[in-house]
């Protein structure tokens, strides 16, 4: 089979003048009909790759200085915009960005609009696909409602409809349970199935695929291929490779060792403790969790785990004075809901599952910067030295002079952690802090965690990775039939 789609000898850079290049040379093939799972560390160039492959760079951003990207024979750019979407079409790491409208339903009616689709057909084929889909639940709900899982099922199911020869999936299911990406993937087999559908997916999670992938690649800094034509089955022969890369092991299995830490303590006293409290959207409206009774004494880490959208995100805001409860929530041993906005915040940090809602700066270095001014009331010359220092553990060092809505959403996420662990809040929430992480930077980022909190510093992370959560939590909270309950 000769090449489908076909990205050559492709440099981009984000600035002009900039000597950083985030691709240099790349030339990556994909067959028609073929799967193909891009793996590779964060910030290799992955999600850039992507956008350059389906168009969106350099024409929205960026400097594409050599290369062409061709689909079925023909150069991307000689193609008008409505064939282009027919060919090729991307799934955003962030389902933020994939939508236009104000919920499913109308965002399927827009897709079916622009696929000319007669108005009188559209309500019945949008029933007959959400039906398909599992998303018959989601149709009428505002985005801003629904959970980060609950959205990446929105914005995969707009890529089916919209039915693209070629589509890019990039970490497509960083934000669904275990349950709803078993779903997603054997949907996206029938799918595969049906057609000549090529599929190019962006996961750090190998394992995802095991079933599905016709071909793992693995690329390296700049968009080097470093390793190409791994099949399923020959996968575990390069599980020594991928680990040295420091990517996911993909036969990593779920087992629980228990921190010395985790043993009940009754002389450490509680940074939160919430004694039946149940917990609501909105006042007056139906409790999302019942009768909730937990503690996390100071020092101690708590794995959140729970199915898309069963309410982790929701308890989060709880703790942020955000949603409304009943019964009793004490942090430091003070009810939460007596506390001014200035307390809580001084004492409860957060990094958002999506971090781009909590930037402050229009740079990266400058983010870090004003975090290091506010929580440190440091000096500039001392936030200066911090932040090279805090970049270069990070490996954002090189991203100083960008702005923090071009990095990937994997490098956000590492900004986001940083900017927060600048601050000298007692309790930390951090929403799915690993997502779009390799397996060298999850272990840097859980393991600085793992640092502060032995030095005092309480956190709770949401996840839907049980083998993260059982090696680094001292408590494992899951989220199930309408309550929160520590595991033992």
């Amino acid at each position: 089979m000769c090449a489908y789609c076909l990205a050559e000898g492709i440099t981009f850079r984000y600035f002009e003048h900039s000597s950083h290049n985030i691709l240099e040379q790349a030339t990556v093939s994909f067959e028609r009909g073929e799967t193909t799972v891009i793996l590779g560390n964060s910030g290799c160039g992955k999600s850039t790759l992507a956008a350059v492959l389906c168009g969106l760079y350099p024409e929205n951003g960026g400097f594409l200085e050599s290369g062409t990207v061709s689909v079925d024979g023909r150069t991307l750019a000689s193609l008008p915009y409505r064939e282009r979407s027919r060919e090729i079409a991307q799934l955003f790491q962030n389902p933020d960005l994939q939508f236009t409208m104000g919920c499913l339903r109308e965002e399927l009616c827009f897709c079916l609009e622009n696929a000319c689709v007669p108005q009188a057909d559209m309500d019945r084929k949008i029933a007959l696909f959400a039906d398909k889909y599992l998303v018959a639940d989601l149709l009428d709900r505002p985005f801003a409602s629904l959970s980060g899982g609950e959205k990446q099922k929105a914005a995969l199911c707009c890529l089916f409809l919209v039915n693209p020869k070629v589509m890019i999936l990039d970490e497509p299911f960083a934000n669904l349970d275990s349950d709803s990406r078993d779903a997603f993937l054997l949907l996206l087999g029938e799918k595969i199935r049906e057609g000549e559908t090529t599929v190019i997916a962006i996961d750090h999670q190998a394992s995802n695929w095991l079933s599905l992938a016709d071909r793992f690649l693995v690329l390296g800094e700049k968009g080097a291929v470093l390793r190409d034509r791994i099949s399923a089955a020959d996968l575990r022969k390069e599980r020594a490779f991928l680990i040295q890369q420091g990517l996911n092991d993909p036969f990593a299995t779920p087992h629980r060792t228990p921190h010395p830490s985790a043993v009940n303590d009754p002389d450490i006293p509680p940074v939160l403790s919430l004694q039946q409290a149940s917990i609501f959207h909105k006042k007056n409206g139906t409790a999302l969790l019942r009768q909730v009774t937990l503690s996390l004494p100071k020092g101690r880490i708590a794995a959140c785990l729970g199915p898309s959208g069963s309410g982790k995100t929701t308890f989060f805001l709880t703790l942020l004075g955000q949603k409304p409860y009943s019964g009793s929530i004490l942090l430091d041993r003070q009810e939460l809901r007596r506390l001014n906005r200035r307390d809580r915040f001084s004492r409860i940090g957060i990094v958002f599952q999506n971090p781009g809602n909590q930037f402050i700066a229009q740079t990266v270095s400058e983010d870090m910067r004003q975090s290091l001014r506010i929580w440190k009331k440091c000096t500039a010359d001392e936030a200066e030295r911090h932040v090279r220092e805090l970049l270069a553990d990070y490996g954002l060092e090189n991203y100083g002079k960008y702005s923090p809505y071009m990095l990937s959403q994997g490098q956000q996420r590492r900004l986001g952690v940083l900017s927060m662990l600048a601050g000298g809040q007692t309790l930390l929430l951090l929403d799915e802090p690993t997502y779009g992480q390799d397996g060298r930077t999850t272990k840097a980022i859980m393991d600085q965690l793992r640092k502060r909190a032995q030095n005092g510093l309480s956190v709770i992370f949401s996840t839907h990775d049980e083998t993260l959560a059982y090696e680094y939590a001292d408590r494992i909270w899951r989220v199930k039939e309408g309550t929160i309950c520590e595991e033992h």
